[in-house]
């Protein structure tokens, strides 16, 4: 594990636990076992680590989703690994998310553009999702199913995080599902548009080529593993290239896939891409 990463699992621990006001530098060094001198070579200060908290909770539900729904074989199994794959997060942080609204940190304009970057982009995979599913019906309810599907998670993920460890997610899952499809083949009056659920409809919430740049330089810098160095240096070259080598990109790719650190910028590409 990276030692920024460690930090952050950390105080995320410790924040959960004792609040995030409440929990000093000093508390998340010792827990994690280092020097005030090392934590304050990975973070600036307490707000910088909460903010990069954040950052990798979104980054990391965002490419696990991609990386869970792509695995499934049919279109019911990739909705469902969907659900679950979320409902898994707010079991294991649902308490930090409760303490950071309820103490409402860094909860500035960038931050809330930020969230807005991520959503867009959970909505494009919902969309895929959707329009795969439910073919015949997908060109005119998908952004009604879009809000169908966030409000069902936003109402059983409140009780998951106040209910930790009671429900059967897979069960939970089945019945979620089940009701999503019948909307979608029977309902008949759309609402929504893709103007009226974009965050912000003229922007566009896209992955370009120096954003990937920049998360793989990021890597490069942390990552100690050869191998892992060497697979990130050939995914740099490719991208470089006019014309990147398809069968190169997607062998390093599946390299990534193993590791947790390099999900996101393996949901980048991916997504850059297309594959």
């Amino acid at each position: 594990m990276l030692k920024k990463q460690l930090i952050m699992e950390a105080a995320i621990e410790l924040f959960s636990k004792k609040g995030i006001d409440a929990t000093s530098v000093q508390q998340i060094t010792e827990h994690c076992g280092i020097s005030k001198g090392a934590f304050y070579l990975s973070f600036k200060s307490k707000d910088e680590l909460i903010i990069a908290i954040i950052d990798y909770f979104v980054k990391n539900v965002t490419s696990n989703i991609e990386l869970s729904v792509s695995k499934q074989q049919t279109t019911q199994d990739k909705l469902a690994a969907y659900f679950i794959e979320i409902f898994n997060v707010l079991q294991k942080y649902g308490d930090f998310a409760t303490v950071f609204m309820k103490e409402q940190h860094i909860i500035d304009e960038s931050f809330i553009e930020k969230m807005a970057y991520y959503d867009d982009l959970n909505n494009k995979l919902l969309l895929d999702i959707i329009s795969e599913l439910y073919p015949e019906n997908a060109a005119d309810l998908q952004y009604d199913l879009i809000v169908i599907v966030k409000g069902l998670l936003a109402s059983y993920g409140d009780l998951i995080v106040k209910n930790v460890n009671q429900y059967d997610l897979e069960k939970l899952t089945d019945s979620i599902v089940e009701k999503i499809e019948i909307i979608a083949k029977h309902g008949k009056k759309a609402f929504f548009t893709k103007e009226m659920v974009a965050n912000q409809p003229n922007r566009q919430s896209v992955i370009t080529k120096d954003l990937i740049l920049e998360e793989l330089q990021k890597l490069l810098v942390l990552i100690q593993d050869d191998v892992l160095k060497d697979t990130l240096c050939i995914l740099e070259e490719q991208i470089h290239l006019e014309h990147p080598r398809k069968a190169i990109i997607i062998g390093m790719l599946s390299i990534l896939e193993k590791e947790p650190e390099c999900h996101w910028v393996r949901y980048m590409i991916k997504k850059y891409f297309q594959y």
